[in-house]
């Protein structure tokens, strides 16, 4: 955990793996503005995994717990961190849980912000998320495991979206 030393103009390199068994194993590669929120950040794993938000959500680091406002829960409201106030250093993590997986956010590494590019960006993946109800769609509606697997395409155009949203 960093103490507000860390450059929020900044880029963070996240790589996000989801824990379980999943075979092959899936992960993705995003860039974020280090100021991000939490609440943002829950968006962009979101849609880089293709998941349509639809399950309770935690982020913690070292003892503290973040998530979405609510006062008959025990965690702190994900709208006041950022992920570059939890992790400054490659090789920081945090835990992000969602329904009843338990998945890694690891800051892989710090890069300066490039006006020319719009942030989040999903530079890499592979492997399909389960379960079912969770996998991406296509376009068609079909699940994208039947089209064929991880579309890399696919989570850009989402992350794309999300970098217009304020």
């Amino acid at each position: 955990m960093i103490d507000g030393g860390l450059d929020q103009a900044q880029v963070l390199q996240l790589l996000i793996t989801l824990g379980g068994p999943e075979q092959p194993p899936v992960w993705r590669r995003v860039l974020v503005p280090a100021d991000m929120r939490l609440d943002r950040l829950h968006d962009v794993i979101q849609a880089a995994m293709g998941w349509r938000d639809s399950q309770p959500h935690t982020f913690s680091c070292s003892a503290t717990d973040y998530g979405p406002a609510d006062p008959e829960r025990e965690h702190l409201d994900e709208r006041d961190a950022t992920i570059g106030e939890l992790v400054g250093e490659p090789g920081e993590d945090i835990a992000y849980a969602y329904g009843s997986g338990r998945h890694s956010v690891v800051l892989e590494q710090l890069l300066p912000h490039d006006p020319a590019e719009l942030y989040p960006a999903c530079l890499s993946g592979a492997g399909l998320c389960a379960p079912e109800q969770d996998r991406p769609q296509g376009a068609g509606g079909e699940l994208a495991a039947e089209a064929g697997g991880f579309d890399l395409e696919q989570a850009r155009e989402a992350l794309a979206f999300l970098s217009a949203v304020p």
